[in-house]
């Protein structure tokens, strides 16, 4: 929920609450509800905090403490309202619940029915009149157009971003497709051609290099597209931290694994996202903090993955040229991934110097 939502919140209360207490402190003479219609508006301001969450369930029992107000009323006139022309409804609490009916609902369709409730029992069709038709229509329909212009408005934006978010996925697969496909195809010559076994062994680590970034990217785009058909099983493997930290050991980082868990509980698509945090990270202080020693801590847990990688303070001064390469948007593309992947990043500076950056991933 955002800060505006918060606010507004806020100031629905504020007004539900306003329009009690001026029954409640006006003028005996002038106070439209009894104490039991009293009672009924104060008990269903406790339900204000939960419209947004279960927005049916509060207009549903806004309309029956209004059924059970008509009921009193008819058995005992003078037991709810004190005036002829008091809506027989909690009216503090009415107009936003059925905004909420609309505005929170899963299923608009089921806001019918509770605000149907609301609205017959405020007109009173039985004894109908233009000022109690008119009440019940400000009560109810008005505040229900109002929350389904905001839902369907909510509902367009969002399809609309699908599809941008859609047409972005489908260029980026086709654009970056072809280009990776050539190099699997010459790789795959160069190895069929080579005469050397180091050069063909070369061209082999690089097509199947080049096949496991299409793997990744098809999954990629099946994110970023939002579709629910995203295959459970990856044809690529899931790489390796281990291997990956040794490289940066033999690069000539003092690095150091701790994993904990069961890696292969972990879809692979998680795993690679994981790899990829861990890649940039280690790439980083190799960059950024020469002499430096390097800590990455993983933990697979069943409910989410969590990453770790810290580095102490550099030991001495680094080479310009190498910490100048590179776009600069390593970690802010990190966060990307992990945001799309349903987690949370974090990078910062540490308390000794050096630096961390934390990842959550959840299994979900």
């Amino acid at each position: 929920m955002t800060r505006r939502d918060t606010v507004f919140d806020a100031l629905t209360t504020a007004v539900a609450v306003l329009l009690v207490l001026v029954s409640v402190l006006g003028p005996p003479v002038n106070a439209a509800y009894a104490p039991a219609g009293l009672a009924a508006e104060c008990a269903t301001l406790v339900l204000l905090p939960l419209r947004r969450r279960a927005p049916l369930t509060v207009a549903w029992l806004v309309a029956v403490v209004a059924v059970v107000m008509t009921v009193t009323e008819f058995a005992v006139p003078g037991t709810v309202v004190r005036g002829g022309t008091t809506p027989w409804i909690p009216l503090a609490t009415t107009p936003f619940a059925a905004y909420g009916a609309w505005a929170h609902g899963g299923e608009r369709r089921h806001a019918w029915a509770p605000v149907a409730v609301l609205a017959i029992i405020a007109a009173r069709p039985w004894a109908p009149s233009g000022p109690m038709v008119t009440q019940a229509l400000l009560l109810t329909a008005v505040p229900g157009l109002a929350g389904l212009y905001v839902a369907t408005r909510q509902r367009l934006v969002e399809q609309a971003l699908a599809d941008q978010r859609s047409r972005l996925a489908a260029d980026l697969h086709d654009t970056v497709t072809h280009r990776i496909t050539l190099i699997v195809l010459r790789a795959g010559v160069l190895g069929m051609s080579a005469r050397d076994a180091d050069t063909r062994a070369a061209a082999e680590d690089m097509r199947a290099s080049g096949c496991q970034a299409l793997e990744e990217l098809r999954e990629l785009v099946h994110v970023v597209r939002a579709d629910t058909a995203v295959p459970s099983r990856s044809r690529a493997p899931a790489p390796e931290l281990g291997p990956l930290v040794a490289e940066s050991a033999a690069a000539g980082l003092r690095a150091e694994l701790d994993e904990d868990g069961d890696p292969a509980t972990v879809s692979p698509m998680l795993r690679r996202t994981a790899h990829r945090i861990v890649q940039e990270s280690l790439t980083n202080v190799r960059k950024h903090a020469p002499g430096a020693e390097a800590h990455v801590r993983v933990r697979y847990r069943r409910e989410a993955v969590h990453v770790t990688i810290s580095n102490t303070a550099p030991a001495r001064v680094g080479d310009p040229a190498l910490a100048g390469t590179g776009s600069g948007t390593g970690l802010h593309n990190l966060r990307q991934r992990v945001e799309l992947a349903g987690g949370t990043l974090d990078a910062g500076p540490a308390g000794d110097g050096g630096f961390r950056v934390a990842a959550t991933l959840p299994v979900s």
